[in-house]
C-alpha cells in the first residue's frame, strides 16, 4: 500500500504538501514539532548526547590535549609564518544549503614539526610530493600538511589567539563563525532550516576572510613602512 495512497498528498496538521516525508500524515516539519511534543525525553537524551567532549572547544584542555604556553607559542609562530587560516566550504546533508567550517593548515618539508603538531595538538597531517612539476620537481622535497577542522581548528585558534603577529585578525574571524555553531544559537532538528540571516552572516565572514588572505594585500602597509623607513634615515642624516 503508498502512503501517498494511504495519506494523501496534504499535511494532516497543516494543509500544506506533504512532500517526500510521510510520517504519520505530516510533513516533516509538523511532524518534527509532533516528536518532540510525545518524545520529551527521548529528544532531551539526544540533545544532551550532542553536547560532547568533542564540542567543548572554548577551552585550554580538548580530548585530553593540554599544551603549555611555551607550545602554544610557538604554534602561532608557525600558523604566521608556515600556515594557513581558512574557512572551508561543505554542502549540508541533505545539500539544500552551503555551509562553512574553519580550517588551520601548517606546511613544512621536515616531518619534525608535522610530528610536533600531531603530538601536541592532535593536527593529522599528509604527505604531498611534486610530481606535478615533472622533470623539475624531482629534486624538491616533499610537504608535509598538518592540519585541523573545525572544532579543533576553533580550540587552536582560541588558544593561539594571544601569541599571534600576522594572523590574528583571520583567528577572529574563524572564531566568530565557530560561535554560530553554538549548541543554543538558534533552534536545530530534522527538516529545521538554518535561518537565512545566520547564512548571511557567516558568507560575511566568509568574504572578510578571502580579502585578509588576498595575496598582496599587505602592499600598502609595506610602502607605509618603507616611507617611514626613508623619513627615519633623512632625519637621522
Amino acid at each position: 500500500m503508498s502512503l501517498q495512497w494511504r495519506y494523501g498528498t496534504k499535511c494532516s496538521a497543516c494543509g500544506g504538501d506533504l512532500g517526500k516525508r510521510k510520517c504519520r500524515g505530516m510533513c516533516s516539519p509538523c511532524y518534527d514539532r509532533w516528536y518532540k511534543e510525545t518524545h520529551p525525553e527521548t529528544c532531551a537524551k539526544e540533545a544532551k548526547r550532542r553536547v560532547g567532549p568533542k564540542l567543548n572547544w572554548d577551552t585550554d584542555e580538548y580530548l585530553g590535549l593540554k599544551p603549555s604556553a611555551t607550545d602554544w607559542a610557538r604554534l602561532a609562530a608557525y600558523i604566521d609564518g608556515e600556515g594557513c587560516i581558512s574557512l572551508a566550504p561543505r554542502q549540508t546533508p541533505k545539500g539544500k544549503s552551503l555551509t562553512f567550517y574553519g580550517k588551520v593548515v601548517v606546511t613544512n618539508t621536515d616531518i619534525r614539526l608535522a610530528n610536533w603538531c600531531l603530538k601536541n595538538f592532535g593536527m593529522k597531517f599528509f604527505v604531498k610530493g611534486h610530481g606535478w612539476a615533472g622533470e623539475r620537481g624531482q629534486s624538491w622535497k616533499d610537504c608535509y600538511f598538518a592540519q585541523a577542522c573545525s572544532y579543533k581548528a576553533a580550540w587552536i585558534l582560541r588558544n593561539c589567539l594571544p601569541w599571534f603577529l600576522l594572523k590574528r585578525e583571520q583567528a577572529e574571524v574563524v572564531l566568530a563563525h565557530q560561535e554560530t555553531t553554538k549548541v543554543g544559537t538558534w533552534e536545530r532538528g530534522p527538516g529545521v532550516k538554518t535561518p537565512q540571516d545566520l547564512l548571511d552572516y557567516r558568507m560575511s565572514l566568509k568574504n572578510k576572510l578571502l580579502e585578509l588572505n588576498k595575496r598582496g594585500s599587505g602592499a600598502n602597509q609595506v610602502a607605509d613602512i618603507v616611507m617611514l623607513t626613508t623619513n627615519i634615515s633623512k632625519s637621522v642624516n
